[in-house]
């Protein structure tokens, strides 16, 4: 099969719509009043929904130290997780029950064989196509979700590639539903819509206007993203965008302390915040490439000189996957701050807590890459501000 991809796979690129989803600048110089935003989003979130979930995250939290899945967690995290359950299950749950799960194994494949850099780019077509055709087939039930839906919807993230820390979640919280028995899901699923409808009229209250782009981009997407891999990723839905902004300043809440106290710091840059008029001159390195201050008006060497001050490391990383390969017993002691596109927030701070990180999140002000959003590059920004405020506390 994947023989008869590579030798018959011709796609033509389509004329990419240019298309900025959010701004967190919108009219202003600078992005700080939209941290003040997510700031009350998420105060005004948390004092809704987290006395409310309290027995569910108890009963979570023994089944998870009983059975010694991981070393305990706080109990916003595991509220984190209920939130997003209900946010997968809203977007992806018709999708997941029309998905012929035979056809894993194949996604598997492809989604391994991406990790080769030379035979990504053809790898990427086919996945293109067999996300079209395949993942985003979909099949209305009228029904409440199962536990056998919960397989479905592991089965379709694994299937797609985008979701692996989520799926690594949703595979804790599956064996728990499975040991409840006859306990019915539909307890948890009440509870779980509880949240995102609180989290969406909270974050349209409070946060709709840094995304005033997204609901007329979904709506013409799919011309632009037929047949490309990125389709599932840029298709996500105006939810996950609030889920990204206001659970992100939970998890920074969560890990501000912690962060404070490590031994060591490091910024992780995404490659859109290189300059762009003339060829980078940053050098690779195990960790990301290191900037060599080529240009005074590129933002990662902005960034960079600021960390000479505050004593964090900067490095530039050209996918979320791609950073964290750093192998060391004291992991703990080292705190990352990964600067990202709203949409891989969430994810990469996990990936970071998997892996022993203390993390923090910061929002890149506007999308700034061709590959997703617009037709030609451009050199996006992070609020420097907002930055120094996570360093100094």
């Amino acid at each position: 099969i994947i023989k008869y991809w590579f030798s018959h796979t011709h796609i033509k690129r389509g004329i990419c719509m240019s298309f900025k989803t959010y701004s967190l600048k919108l009219d202003n110089k600078s992005s700080i009043d939209y941290y003040k935003d997510s700031k009350a989003a998420k105060d005004l979130f948390m004092n809704k929904v987290l006395q409310k979930c309290s027995k569910l995250i108890n009963e979570f939290m023994m089944f998870i130290e009983s059975n010694e899945i991981e070393k305990l967690r706080s109990r916003e995290e595991y509220l984190i997780e209920i939130v997003l359950i209900g946010v997968l299950v809203n977007e992806y749950i018709d999708n997941a029950r029309a998905f012929k799960y035979k056809l894993n194994y194949i996604f598997t494949i492809l989604n391994s064989m991406r990790k080769n850099e030379i035979l990504k780019i053809k790898v990427d077509k086919i996945r293109g196509i067999l996300n079209t055709k395949i993942l985003l087939k979909s099949k209305k039930i009228n029904k409440e979700v199962s536990i056998k839906d919960m397989e479905y919807l592991i089965k379709w993230l694994e299937a797609s590639g985008d979701f692996k820390e989520e799926g690594i979640r949703i595979k804790r919280w599956h064996l728990f539903f499975v040991e409840l028995k006859d306990k019915d899901i539909s307890e948890f699923m009440i509870l779980s819509n509880f949240c995102i409808d609180n989290l969406y009229s909270i974050s349209e209250d409070i946060l709709s206007k840094y995304v005033a782009n997204v609901d007329l981009y979904l709506k013409k997407y799919k011309r632009d993203h037929k047949y490309k891999e990125n389709i599932i990723y840029c298709g996500k839905s105006k939810l996950q965008y609030y889920f990204n902004m206001v659970c992100s300043q939970i998890m920074n809440d969560i890990y501000k302390n912690r962060f404070l106290k490590t031994r060591e710091k490091i910024v992780f840059l995404p490659s859109c915040m290189r300059q762009n008029k003339s060829k980078c001159l940053g050098i690779k390195s195990e960790k990301g490439f290191v900037c060599k201050c080529c240009s005074k008006d590129c933002n990662v060497n902005i960034i960079n000189d600021l960390g000479k001050a505050l004593h964090y490391s900067t490095y530039v990383v050209s996918h979320e996957s791609s950073f964290l390969k750093l192998k060391d017993n004291n992991n703990g002691e080292i705190g990352i701050i990964g600067v990202a596109c709203v949409l891989n927030l969430i994810s990469g701070g996990w990936k970071a807590i998997r892996m022993g990180f203390i993390p923090q999140c910061v929002i890149l002000d506007e999308c700034g890459c061709s590959k997703h959003w617009l037709e030609s590059s451009k050199m996006s920004y992070a609020n420097t501000d907002y930055i120094k405020k996570i360093i100094n506390g």
